[in-house]
């Protein structure tokens, strides 16, 4: 497996610095795997939803999104419709170019989210309810950033190569990696990352995410699928009068959607195991000095407080805004030394840029920066980049 990361790692670097057509990134090249969600999702017909609204804030707001919860008769439980309408709205946001922070918020008084839907659930077959919580965690780790998708378990990857074993299948996608590697320094690197898309089409899968900030507006119970629809988000702020828990335990179940891996990486492994064993639930208040909330805020205020962090947000560069999300989420899940060059990689895109210029401009004058129109920016995932004939060029 050493030797296949090893390659892995070093096709990777060369896609991301070279690439004339197929710009592998960063994230699948120094992943440790367990990251990352299968590709077994239930499929989202794109289908309006009644529960689940998007509003676009306008003057000085422009650039805010807000995301709110609408099914008050079931405390905004996720059942299938309103599974489907939270997955159409993050992805009509993430086609929005001019979208620079997102607000996840509730139409429903003291009511931020009850968690999923029993009683639709009590319908379903252990097959659906399989699949319902697989899309579920895929709709959650959307609003994260996680560009590829490898699929976890090698055993899986047999379904290519009939009657072969684990060791077998390491063997081929060595074999495969080392000629694709073969063809990046002796042929042309857009042949070779082809052929390696063509070869490990499930093993990755390129998946868009959330590039821009969320913050979860927590009033009221978020309990079960809603707190780990909270985690997340990058910021949370709850109302003093919050209720949040992960009490799934109480049903012969563990949280399914990301909880047991998002929950310890915010609070720590053991009150993380506390909460969970237990299925406590905890108050607004204890949520912040435990690390479940950067902020902890009066009844009825957590939406304003967000407001107020959301335009301090899109004062900045967006650019930069995005790339580090981007450096951060993904960092904290390999090793220091690969986190660094990653941090590099995000840094030299931010490099050439309109914005950084302007940003220097604005300190140099003592004046505030005026940055370009997000939506004109999609440079900002690409990068200036020297290719085999050692000329820099721009991929745009």
């Amino acid at each position: 497996m050493g030797t296949f990361t090893a390659l892995t790692r070093s096709l990777g670097h060369h896609c991301v610095k070279n690439s004339k057509s197929y710009n592998l990134p960063n994230p699948y090249i120094y992943s440790n795997g367990h990251q990352y969600q299968t590709h077994r999702t239930l499929i989202l017909e794109s289908l309006s939803s009644e529960t689940v609204r998007l509003r676009s804030l306008s003057d000085s707001d422009s650039g805010i999104v807000e995301v709110n919860l609408d099914r008050p008769a079931a405390k905004n439980s996720i059942g299938k419709e309103m599974l489907r309408g939270l997955r159409n709205a993050f992805e009509t946001i993430e086609s929005d170019e001019s979208a620079q922070v997102v607000l996840i918020c509730s139409s429903v008084p003291k009511v931020f989210c009850a968690g999923a839907d029993l009683k639709e659930r009590k319908t379903m077959t252990p097959s659906e309810v399989q699949n319902f919580v697989n899309s579920l965690r895929s709709t959650f780790s959307f609003i994260e950033l996680q560009w590829w998708v490898p699929c976890p378990h090698m055993d899986e990857l047999c379904i290519f190569c009939s009657n072969s074993s684990s060791s077998d299948m390491h063997e081929i996608l060595t074999a495969l990696l080392y000629n694709a590697i073969c063809d990046l320094l002796f042929k042309d690197l857009s042949f070779a990352c082809s052929q390696l898309l063509q070869n490990f089409p499930p093993v990755l899968q390129p998946k868009n995410a959330l590039r821009v900030p969320t913050v979860a507006v927590i009033e009221g119970v978020a309990l079960g699928g809603g707190l780990e629809m909270a985690l997340s988000c990058d910021l949370r702020i709850c109302g003093e009068d919050a209720v949040l828990g992960l009490p799934e335990t109480g049903l012969a179940i563990i949280p399914g959607a990301g909880g047991t891996q998002r929950l310890p990486r915010l609070v720590g492994k053991s009150l993380a195991k506390e909460l969970i064993f237990t299925g406590r639930k905890i108050g607004g208040r204890e949520a912040m000095p435990m690390g479940l909330a950067n902020y902890s805020v009066p009844a009825g205020e957590a939406h304003s407080k967000a407001l107020e962090i959301a335009r301090e947000i899109i004062q900045k560069g967006p650019i930069a805004i995005r790339m580090a999300k981007k450096a951060i989420n993904e960092g904290l899940e390999i090793d220091l030394p690969s986190a660094l060059e990653l941090e590099e990689d995000c840094y030299e895109q931010i490099l050439n840029t309109k914005d950084r210029l302007e940003g220097l401009a604005a300190f140099a004058e003592k004046r505030k920066p005026r940055c370009a129109d997000p939506s004109a920016m999609w440079v900002f995932m690409q990068s200036s980049f020297r290719d085999f004939s050692g000329q820099e060029r721009n991929s745009i």
